[in-house]
């Protein structure tokens, strides 16, 4: 995978097409890979949208020249384009504090989780935000396959200790940085100094809607240097 072949469309005067990529490269082409390619993210074959047309290509096949040059067959159809248009929004959602610590050494994973009972206690007993949410996840035990720890059996000798909070306010956000960030005095010992990070980010949620298309205009402006 360290030299991977990227597909290369030839395509001819006529509109046929071979599919193709540099010799010596990695990877490969055939009809398989070209079909998959072909419907990623597709949804619906026989109507994949965009602006300006609604394309059917549920009649394409691949035929396989020879080895990693392979063929489109058949034909691809229009129909009349979309009355409405895909539009993606970037919309304001409040901030995340999120900061990760590591600890090391004999009983690493119960000091994490003492580390994070403090700080929950101390949210919610002295800084009583108004936070969306809270996620705690010890990294190297349930971060990716969530309590799954007991399965195990074993006591990790290093550990990280993730938490994230969702505020509506930036403020908000820093306080709960604020518990973090002095969990080392006044929380358990044993912590890795040089692998923590605290960070306050703005959150923007990303939506997608359609709106009518005679409310969008396009034009352009064509530069000559």
């Amino acid at each position: 995978m360290d030299n991977l072949g990227f597909p290369i469309a030839e395509v001819a005067k006529d509109g046929s097409t071979i599919i193709t990529k540099l010799p010596n490269s990695g990877g490969i082409v055939n009809p398989a890979t070209c079909a998959e390619q072909m419907l990623y993210e597709v949804g619906d074959p026989a109507n994949y949208i965009h602006a300006d047309v609604v394309t059917d290509f549920t009649d394409i096949g691949f035929k396989e020249l020879k080895r990693n040059r392979v063929s489109i067959i058949g034909n691809i159809k229009g129909k009349e384009k979309p009355k409405y248009l895909k539009v993606n929004l970037g919309v304001k959602e409040g901030y995340m504090a999120e900061g990760l610590i590591f600890y090391a050494g004999q009983g690493a994973y119960d000091r994490a989780k003492l580390a994070a009972d403090v700080i929950k206690k101390r949210l919610y007993k002295y800084t009583r935000i108004k936070k969306k949410s809270l996620r705690i996840d010890y990294i190297g035990i349930d971060s990716i396959h969530s309590n799954n720890y007991e399965v195990y059996n074993y006591s990790p000798r290093e550990i990280g200790l993730r938490i994230a909070g969702r505020t509506e306010t930036k403020e908000d956000a820093w306080r709960i940085m604020h518990e973090f960030e002095t969990i080392d005095n006044n929380g358990p010992a044993g912590i890795a100094r040089g692998l923590r990070k605290e960070d306050i980010k703005e959150i923007i949620g990303y939506y997608s809607t359609l709106i009518p298309r005679e409310y969008v205009s396009t034009s352009f402006e064509l530069l000559e240097v």
